[in-house]
């Protein structure tokens, strides 16, 4: 008992150690960005140019009831032919000539 208690307190300190360094990895890689962004923005600033702003942001879209029905509609028409292909049609063909 004491083994799966150890176990478990080891994979906890584990998770939560690479959690936290994880964590300060992100912390450091953000304070770099926010500097050489900065750095970049005074840059611009003294020039006197002005910045565009390229937005990253994805746009997602919303699919109509229309377009669900037809989705659920294809993969029942998939699955049913699916399930088609699977029968043995040749060996049930077989068994009921041969008898057997």
């Amino acid at each position: 008992m004491a083994g799966r208690i150890h176990g478990l307190l080891g994979g906890i300190l584990l998770t939560t150690s690479l959690t936290y360094l994880t964590q300060q990895n992100f912390k450091k890689n953000q304070a770099i960005i926010h500097d050489s962004i900065s750095q970049s923005v005074e840059t611009l600033d003294y020039e006197n140019r002005k910045v565009e702003i390229n937005s990253n942001v994805k746009q997602l879209e919303v699919k109509t009831v229309r377009e669900s029905v037809k989705d659920i509609w294809n993969y029942e028409i998939v699955r049913g032919v699916n399930w088609l292909y699977s029968l043995d049609f040749n060996g049930t063909f077989n068994r009921v000539v041969n008898g057997k």
